[in-house]
């Protein structure tokens, strides 16, 4: 807990000082947590499901999928 705390303060300080790029620089990180995440789960469940589909507001949709290998060869 105190390397927390260690860590927190300077950060806070930072954060109240420079309220505009701690901002950014919050809503970067978090950005790219959540799109880390998203890649992930995609890239996992392609190699299940061994594809995956895109829908394009209903119209239409994109079909992605893995071409099978001869593991023979």
């Amino acid at each position: 807990m105190s390397y927390v705390l260690v860590t927190a303060i300077p950060l806070l300080l930072w954060f109240v000082s420079q309220p505009l790029v701690g901002t950014v620089a919050l809503a970067s990180i978090a950005g790219l947590f959540v799109g880390g995440r998203r890649v992930y789960r995609l890239t996992r469940c392609f190699y299940d499901c061994q594809g995956f589909t895109f829908d394009l507001g209903g119209t239409a949709q994109i079909t992605v999928t893995q071409i099978p290998t001869d593991e023979a060869s």
